[in-house]
């Protein structure tokens, strides 16, 4: 058995799958956590650290951390800082040049295109006075967003330059973001794009018809396993309402070249062994764009093709993290399509919500996991991170107006109502 150090933030995932494989883990969390962490894992040691981007501070950690076999993590603010202890200690995994890779979106790009992936060109801007000259030289309409962001948080889809007057006018660039989830107190994600150390993007904006991920799971540079899907429409236009997503079989004639392309991605970034979450762009006239990769498992996405195959997510994590073989590249999907309703209902308090028995009885649904409970707030989420709990269940179909038609009669079982919170006020 191996002992590992896990940096996280706050999904269990990885270390709950080491534990249950019998490794012995350390933690390095977020330095206003570990309270919060010691309690929910009294047995472990748990080190906290002050702001993931310092090298300097993770290079002060590495003299106190106890040695360990391998060090490892499943979080997009962490992948850096665990990619520093790697080096330090001469540990196998993603270095801190490639780390960067598949965190800074600056970084990202220009490897994508070196590499002739098709991206969409950018500049990178210091303030908001900058984004209209950027605007002009990558083409309106323009997507702001951080270097380094997860969730959508700081995300901006700009039209024209009246629409970033009112943008502007109305604090958007100078905005901070509150922590909801309570997992981002040693990053920089929650502070203005104003104040982004290293200044944000200003992208050209593809005409999106359709917005497709993977899933991508390695072994020193060989596919195990590819887990592709849809969303129902582009992040950057489903926010603030229920959305949902699809995970489809690989080999899907929609799926292939997506895949393909996705692996392609991963191989330029530096990726070689362990889990990469990858979306990519179909624009209107057919044509494939990279949109963003990550070293880690898809949000939200994971559950259901853990479900499509009937395998435990957190224990393949944890085979990967030590360098093992998981037994993946042979199995059969249960289902040639599972499809995830994030709910996201609008703020209030709850006063009706069917009973997860009573959806699990509904044929199809084969997940329920809600955190709406009748008489208390709805949950807040945090960007595109819905609060209020998902629904998986099995299509009709695999096109996306089946799918469609499935999910509002599914929404219509749900029978959620919420008052609204302004009458609760």
């Amino acid at each position: 058995m191996s002992h590992v150090l896990v940096a996280t933030t706050g999904n269990p995932i990885l270390e709950d799958g080491l534990l249950a494989n019998g490794h012995t883990v350390t933690l390095l969390v977020p330095a206003d956590a570990v309270p919060r962490f010691q309690r929910r894992h009294p047995k472990l040691s748990v080190f906290g650290i002050h702001d993931w981007d310092d090298l300097d501070e993770v290079d002060s950690l590495d003299q106190v951390l106890p040695a360990v076999d391998a060090a490892a993590t499943n979080d997009e603010q962490t992948i850096v800082a665990a990619a520093r202890l790697r080096e330090l200690r001469g540990l196998p995994g993603l270095s801190v040049a490639d780390a960067r890779a598949f965190t800074d979106k600056h970084e990202m790009l220009g490897r994508l295109q070196a590499a002739g992936i098709p991206v969409a060109p950018h500049r990178v801007v210091h303030h908001e006075t900058q984004i209209a000259d950027a605007a002009e030289a990558v083409g309106w309409p323009v997507v702001v967003k951080p270097r380094a962001g997860m969730a959508t948080v700081h995300t901006h889809l700009v039209h024209n330059h009246r629409h970033l007057d009112e943008l502007r006018y109305a604090g958007a660039f100078e905005a901070t973001v509150e922590d909801t989830a309570g997992r981002f107190g040693a990053s920089h994600l929650l502070g203005g794009l104003n104040q982004s150390p290293g200044g944000f993007l200003v992208q050209s904006y593809i005409d999106v018809a359709e917005e497709l991920f993977t899933d991508l799971y390695l072994l020193e540079g060989e596919q195990l396993l590819a887990a592709p899907g849809r969303y129902n429409q582009p992040v950057l236009q489903q926010l603030g309402e229920h959305r949902h997503w699809t995970v489809l079989i690989p080999d899907l004639p929609e799926t292939v070249a997506v895949v393909d392309l996705v692996h392609r991605a991963v191989t330029a970034l530096g990726g070689y062994t362990g889990v990469h979450h990858v979306e990519v762009l179909r624009d209107r006239t057919g044509r494939l764009w990279l949109g963003e990769a990550a070293a880690r498992t898809g949000g939200g996405i994971y559950q259901a093709y853990g479900l499509q195959y009937s395998f435990d997510v957190a224990r393949i994590l944890a085979q990967l993290a030590v360098g093992e073989r998981p037994d993946i590249g042979r199995l059969t999907p249960t289902y040639p399509a599972l499809t995830t309703i994030a709910l996201d209902p609008v703020p209030g308090v709850v006063r009706h919500i069917a009973s997860p028995d009573e959806l699990l009885a509904i044929p199809g649904v084969v997940d329920v996991d809600l955190t709406l409970t009748v008489g208390q707030p709805v949950p807040a989420g945090f960007g595109s991170m819905a609060g209020g709990g998902r629904l998986v269940f099995a299509p009709r179909a695999t096109d996306a107006d089946t799918i469609q038609a499935d999910v509002h009669a599914l929404l219509a079982a749900l029978a959620l109502d919420v008052a609204p919170a302004l009458e609760t006020a």
